[in-house]
């Protein structure tokens, strides 16, 4: 993760749990500084960086500048928020299997990413849907990651039901083909059995994944025959 991406979670992290938009840089400090010091442990000047991050953020648009000197008010949820509701609205539609997204800004297009990966880690209850694993790093930060059942790279819709949570390993498995979903949702693997790897993926084969509690934000077969077409099952 790069000083810009740590500084905007830390950002994102402290709206969540103060509640509040508005931040002193002494403020940030004191919330943030020990973690980006254990993350980045070869900065000699933690503060001098964390002020170069929100320089940067500001000319994104993410943070603006108040009146008060070192004082902030973080805009980046703002976003995050408005995407989420907007994804909210497509499920209440027939799905697309694809989208452009070229006319969003950089902004835009993260705060959607964003907004797409917490809706789905959040259906899942940060817990991988193939194994259950819901391991978290020593500050309380899950494992969990939010997959496109049919991939970014060839432009999969920002759906909720194009998106699974799944831990690292699964994540990876599904996205290079050694995975993927019956139309009942159950793992299929692939026959590989020359491969490392096979043996233990082979494990899951038959087993049902774990459904989200809300039935509309489950995967929909489309995305779910469009990934076993791409992975040749």
């Amino acid at each position: 993760m790069s000083w810009l991406d740590a500084v905007r979670q830390e950002l994102n992290q402290y709206r969540e749990q103060h509640d509040e938009r508005i931040v002193t840089l002494h403020e940030f400090y004191d919330f943030s500084e020990q973690r980006l010091e254990s993350r980045f442990p070869n900065n000699n000047n933690v503060q001098a960086k964390i002020r170069q991050q929100l320089q940067q953020l500001r000319d994104k648009d993410e943070v603006e500048f108040l009146d008060k000197p070192g004082t902030y008010r973080i805009t980046i949820g703002d976003k995050v928020h408005q995407e989420k509701k907007g994804l909210e609205r497509t499920l209440d539609s027939e799905p697309e299997l694809t989208e452009d997204l070229g006319g969003f800004t950089e902004s835009r297009r993260r705060a959607r990413d964003q907004a797409f990966a917490e809706l789905v880690k959040g259906a899942y209850s940060q817990t991988c849907a193939f194994c259950g694993s819901s391991r978290e790093t020593p500050v309380g930060n899950p494992e969990v990651e939010a997959a496109h059942i049919y991939p970014k790279r060839e432009d999969g819709a920002d759906d909720v039901r194009n998106g699974i949570a799944l831990c690292k390993l699964h994540h990876w498995a599904f996205d290079t083909g050694w995975l993927a979903l019956s139309e009942e949702c159950e793992i299929l693997v692939k026959e590989a059995p020359n491969r490392d790897g096979y043996y233990e993926f082979k494990q899951l084969e038959g087993d049902s994944m774990r459904l989200p509690n809300e039935e509309r934000m489950a995967p929909h077969r489309m995305f779910l025959e469009a990934h076993r077409e791409l992975n040749g099952f």
